[in-house]
């Protein structure tokens, strides 16, 4: 192989690589479901193409095909569980890149373009609950009755309610004397006397009620003392046994001789200062 051939070669794949390259693909395609009743499908191309949508009959076959696309998104990424789509195909035909989106159920779909990407929303379709269905009675109309007697016949229909004339007289002949009952007016004491018992039983009740309240309730009165009685009954108290001590009176004596005062013997005998002063009193009695 001579030189030139080789650059022919060489110059054959350029332009192949330039071709392929300069071709427009499909990247991606990816469905993310939108709660349990809808799902979004997106179609990512590397540059803007037209494309056509096919959609079955029964609204679950969603076909999108792109011409002239090579398609690099042969396994499409979507939920495998999804409640909404049941299997997405990605494929080349006839050098077209084909979509096929297939649903669980009837879906209105929308689409739209962003960019280089394909957007398409599918939604179930919602049919509307069946009305209940409301029997309808049929209203029975009555018969005409029929009244025999003896010498005349008498019909009588339901709608007019006429009645033959020759027996109307006979009929107001048959109709029962009511006679008038007078009333008699007066009160009925047992029932007013009852009723009185139980009135007066709610009032005792009531008023034994706050009797018992102001009893337990009620401010208790703070005692009075009589000063003078009190001050008697100190003075004719008998005094205390340290006062009467004659040991503790010598003590004391003794010391207010020599100048102590009423506190210093208070200290020393371990005993309060009053009962010091008292003994000294004693003392110099």
């Amino acid at each position: 192989m001579n030189l030139a051939t080789k650059r022919l070669f060489a110059l054959l794949l350029l332009w192949l690589l330039v071709c392929q390259l300069a071709s427009v693909q499909l990247t991606n395609v990816r469905a993310v479901d939108e709660g349990r009743v809808a799902s979004k499908v997106t179609l990512t191309l590397s540059e803007s193409s037209p494309y056509r949508l096919n959609v079955s009959e029964d609204k679950k076959s969603f076909q999108v095909v792109f011409s002239g696309v090579r398609n690099h998104a042969t396994i499409p990424d979507y939920k495998r569980l999804s409640p909404v789509i049941e299997r997405i195909v990605s494929s080349n035909e006839n050098g077209d890149a084909v979509v096929e989106i297939r649903t669980m159920k009837a879906c209105n779909h929308t689409e739209y373009v962003v960019g280089r990407r394909v957007y398409l929303e599918l939604e179930f379709i919602h049919k509307p609950a069946p009305r209940a269905k409301v029997a309808r009675r049929r209203v029975s109309r009555p018969k005409a009755a029929v009244v025999q007697k003896p010498d005349t016949v008498c019909v009588v229909t339901p709608d007019s309610g006429a009645v033959v004339p020759e027996l109307q007289d006979s009929l107001r002949q048959s109709k029962p004397q009511w006679e008038p009952v007078q009333l008699q007016s007066g009160l009925d004491w047992p029932s007013l006397a009852r009723s009185l018992e139980f009135w007066l039983i709610i009032a005792a009740t009531v008023l034994a009620l706050v009797v018992l309240f102001l009893l337990i309730f009620r401010k208790k009165k703070p005692k009075t003392y009589d000063f003078e009685v009190v001050t008697k009954a100190k003075s004719s108290a008998p005094e205390p046994e340290e006062y009467v001590n004659p040991v503790l009176s010598k003590m004391a004596a003794k010391l207010a001789a020599q100048g102590w005062t009423a506190a210093e013997i208070a200290a020393e005998l371990n005993i309060s200062e009053a009962a010091a002063k008292q003994l000294m009193e004693r003392g110099e009695a």
